[in-house]
């Protein structure tokens, strides 16, 4: 992989930046650069092979959202073209009736 050598310039400070644990914006601003020159830099350089590509972060946890029960029910606040406010309270399963109704 050849690098030109601003590419190379901006490679040395992304790992100066991971070896001090320091954020991008910072070398970029201890360095007079860009800081957006420096995060386009970097991914320049993950897509030409130069820096490793980001892995999947490992420390989130999936949340299961729990089951819908048949009986949910909607809040569905809505105003009518005359100006007239609606308020209606809904079982989930009447929305899609609901809003035809609404736009008739």
């Amino acid at each position: 992989m050849k690098l030109t050598e601003k590419q190379s310039f901006y490679l040395s400070l992304i790992q100066s930046a991971e070896q001090n644990k320091q954020s991008i914006r910072k070398v970029a601003e201890q360095n007079s650069v860009s800081p957006q020159r420096l995060y386009a830099a970097v991914k320049t350089l993950r897509h030409k092979g130069a820096l490793p590509t980001t892995t999947k972060r490992q420390d989130f946890v999936k949340l299961s959202l729990p089951p819908l029960t048949q009986d949910s029910r909607l809040e569905l606040k809505t105003l009518l073209p005359n100006g007239q406010a609606v308020w209606l309270d809904i079982a989930e399963a009447q929305l899609p009736a609901v809003l035809r109704a609404l736009g008739a």
